[in-house]
């Protein structure tokens, strides 16, 4: 019995044993063959290289649409203005020094060094393509002068999309196309208070017609501007986009200025070449460029000074207040 124990476990044995053996030692290193750290180091530094080579070189190729102001000063049409953009938002207030303000007043002196001249007092707003914020410039613009006392008329011949009416709230339907299409209008019946500034009058565009180009081929529209021109210092015509619709290239004979605005990351690259093509065509009078939405750091001249010093003077007031 004994014996037969001793082979049961013999047999036990041999079969756990393992059939593994180590015939050399394993040698190791000090740094480990894989992965290979300086080769993906030096591969990730080439690909970053070679990635910002491409987006600086080519990346002008995928991008539509106009991303800095040195691309509307290529054109070698003038810019009248920069437009910032502010998350804030709002048009300007008297009094204030923002620089919402500050840039719509350096807009105005331009403009106003070009209208010292003569009887040259109406400046026409467009855009290519509707949402580049020409109603916006309009309307602040129209403020700005007014905050100098002038008298200013803000006149909507966007008559195809008006929106002057509901902008100031002003219930009344009558406007440019009813003094267009009826006779009987007076242009006096048609200019109605803002209700923003005192010095500030609307002269809205009315229901919109069923031929509103021909509309604006009659004779009464100059009429209209000829008494616009004696009872105001300025006019600012808010006028349709002139890349859907061929309506505003007919104001061109009763307007002297032309403010073209350009909105950041919104407007495409190739309206550039186009405006530079109507300036030289003549279809519009004097095009000056306003870029909407841009950034002033780009600019040589600073507003660092002059905006601290102000919003200090303002905050100390409250203060004392």
């Amino acid at each position: 019995m004994l014996l037969e124990r001793r082979e049961q476990a013999a047999i036990s044995l041999a079969a756990t044993m393992n059939k593994a053996r180590v015939i050399d030692a394993p040698l190791s290193a000090d740094r480990p063959i894989a992965p290979r750290s300086m080769m993906i180091y030096a591969g990730s530094l080439f690909l970053a290289c070679a990635m910002t080579a491409g987006v600086i070189l080519f990346g002008g190729i995928f991008r539509t649409k106009i991303m800095s102001v040195a691309e509307v000063e290529s054109t070698q049409i003038s810019v009248m203005g920069i437009i910032p953009y502010t998350k804030e938002g709002g048009g300007v207030e008297e009094g204030q020094n923002g620089i919402m303000e500050e840039s719509f007043r350096r807009m105005r002196s331009n403009l106003r060094f070009l209208t010292e001249e003569g009887d040259k007092k109406c400046i026409l707003m467009t855009s290519t393509i509707s949402g580049e914020g020409k109603s916006f410039i309009s309307i602040n613009l129209a403020l700005t002068f007014a905050f100098l006392g002038c008298r200013v008329l803000v006149v909507g011949l966007d008559i195809r999309r008006p929106r002057l009416a509901e902008y100031f709230r002003i219930k009344s339907h009558v406007g440019m196309t009813s003094y267009l299409s009826d006779n009987e209008i007076k242009p006096e019946d048609i200019i109605f208070p803002s209700g923003v500034h005192e010095q500030l009058f609307v002269a809205p565009a009315g229901p919109i017609p069923p031929n509103p180009a021909e509309l604006l081929e009659r004779a009464r529209l100059k009429e209209a501007f000829a008494y616009f021109r004696e009872q105001f210092d300025y006019i600012i015509v808010d006028s349709a986009p002139v890349g859907l619709i061929s309506d505003t290239l007919s104001l061109s004979k009763v307007t002297d200025f032309t403010l073209y605005v350009c909105r950041m990351n919104y407007t495409h690259k190739n309206v550039l070449s186009e405006i530079v093509e109507i300036q030289r065509s003549g279809q519009l009078n004097q095009i000056s460029l306003v870029v909407n939405g841009g950034n002033l750091a780009e600019k040589k001249y600073g507003y660092g000074y002059g905006y601290g010093y102000s919003y200090g003077y303002r905050d100390t007031h409250k203060k004392h207040k």
